[in-house]
């Protein structure tokens, strides 16, 4: 009867295809990745699929079976794939879901800055009292080589001189003591400590400009018995460049702050010291040798240096851009206290703490532990990492079911020594990425400074007057 034909359909957790019998109608089962409402006809519908990381068991019947999926702790990845900027965040898997639960964990599908309002003509909105990285690094230099006529004792004292470089990094600012530091490599990678200092010339935060010295100075900084020929018998030499802000501290200049100043503890405690890398670009010096005899040959030379520099003027996303990782830090000085609050009063009401969505507060300096695998992906001792890759333990009330989430939530943090703090909430359930929005520009937070210590007004700090401290590496390089 044409009036009962939507009347024998499949039920709730089953799929039947076209020309299934009755008597079959529940033969076959909905698959992990789907669920399957009354009357599914197809096993992998798109609109029946599981959101993102979720997943079901066999002949799930409904949009709300489908759970976190976990990740194998060996195929965890640091880095972001879908954008390099930004870092991937792990957090353990319930031990009562799994009993294999030690090899795995829950990967956080999005992040969101709640302190931070977003994006406005491409640049971010950084409330007053953000943390922004003050540490120079440079990648490269552009053009990467350049010449000279003859010996180096009987070039022209003027050669050279004054033809700008590109150095290309980041956090460069526009100071009268912005620098450059010409250095001589030798193949060994051991760094002489002859050197000559220029200044530099800001273009950008992530591009300065660094007059090369003539070849006389140059001169004074490279030690002849370490020079190397190329092909065609030239003399070739290893320059590496640097930077400084200040002139003083500069970006090669690598940093190491142990654990401890107690030796004997230091060497047998296993726990790293915090460090900061040397970074530099490279410059050849390389003799013209006939090149400069030959008219023709010269002109060639010159042509491949004129489309070097003007391929120096492209901007390097991968370089240049915006690092998701460096946004959304705040700086809580000594013994301050950084008051958050959390307005959750508009979120879906069906979004569950800790299953669906968690918050993260990050902290550095810290260290701890994390779960690792060795090439073989075989788990291994946990390794120490410092800054800490986990957020930290948040207090009992905060994570009891029985708080409600959706109100005004206030947290304070106590400094105890010089801290940067990054706070997020993290997506863990696929079906609430669209949801995400929800927490934008939902948190304030206000650093306190206690009411009876002895703190230095506007007018002393522009006129250097009263005590200061330095901070540490972990807050400024400077």
């Amino acid at each position: 009867n044409p009036n009962d034909q939507y009347e024998m359909v499949c039920e709730d957790g089953h799929y039947c295809e076209l020309g299934t019998s009755l008597v079959e109608r529940n033969k076959s089962k909905c698959k992990p990745s789907h669920y399957c409402l009354s009357g599914t006809s197809s096993p992998e519908a798109l609109i029946t699929h599981c959101p993102r990381q979720t997943a079901t068991d066999i002949g799930a019947v409904s949009l709300y079976d489908c759970r976190v999926q976990s990740v194998n702790i060996c195929d965890k990845q640091r880095v972001n794939p879908n954008n390099m900027f930004g870092d991937l965040s792990y957090h353990p898997y319930p031990a009562a879901d799994d009993s294999d639960s030690t090899n795995r964990e829950i990967l956080a599908l999005a992040k969101v800055l709640p302190g931070i309002s977003g994006t406005a003509t491409g640049s971010p909105l950084w409330p007053e009292n953000t943390w922004n990285n003050d540490t120079v690094e440079v990648f490269r230099s552009c053009p990467t080589y350049g010449f000279f006529n003859g010996s180096l004792s009987t070039a022209g004292k003027e050669e050279g001189e004054g033809n700008p470089i590109l150095l290309i990094g980041r956090n460069f600012r526009n100071t009268t003591a912005l620098t450059c530091r010409f250095r001589q490599a030798e193949e060994t990678a051991r760094i002489i400590d002859n050197h000559i200092i220029v200044n530099g010339s800001f273009v950008s935060s992530t591009r300065i400009e660094c007059p090369v010295p003539s070849v006389k100075s140059l001169f004074q900084v490279i030690e002849m018995q370490s020079n190397t020929s190329t092909t065609s018998g030239a003399q070739e030499f290893h320059l590496l460049i640097d930077a400084s802000n200040d002139g003083k501290r500069f970006s090669g200049d690598e940093r190491i702050i142990p654990y401890t100043t107690i030796r004997d503890v230091a060497a047998t405690s296993g726990h790293k010291s915090f460090v900061t890398r040397a970074s530099y670009g490279t410059y050849h010096l390389i003799d013209a040798g006939n090149t400069s005899n030959n008219s023709a040959d010269r002109a060639e030379a010159d042509a491949i240096m004129i489309m070097h520099k003007s391929n120096c003027q492209k901007a390097s996303v991968i370089e240049e851009s915006a690092r998701d990782r460096e946004r959304g830090w705040y700086e809580v000085p000594f013994m301050r206290q950084a008051h958050l609050s959390f307005d959750w009063r508009r979120i879906p009401s069906d979004m569950v703490f800790d299953e669906h969505y968690k918050l993260g507060i990050y902290a550095r300096p810290s260290r701890c532990g994390d779960a690792r695998c060795n090439d073989n992906s075989e788990r291994i001792p946990d390794v120490e990492e410092s800054p800490c890759l986990q957020p930290l333990e948040l207090p009992d009330w905060f994570v009891d079911p029985a708080t409600d989430k959706r109100q005004v939530i206030n947290m304070t943090l106590l400094a105890l020594d010089d801290a940067l703090i990054r706070v997020e909430v993290q997506i863990t359930h696929g079906l609430y990425l669209a949801s995400s929005d929800a927490f934008t520009n939902t948190m304030s937070i206000h650093i306190e400074s206690p009411s009876r210590a002895k703190a230095l007004t506007d007018d002393d700090i522009l006129y250097g007057n009263g005590e200061k401290r330095p901070l540490p590496p972990h807050i400024s390089w400077e």
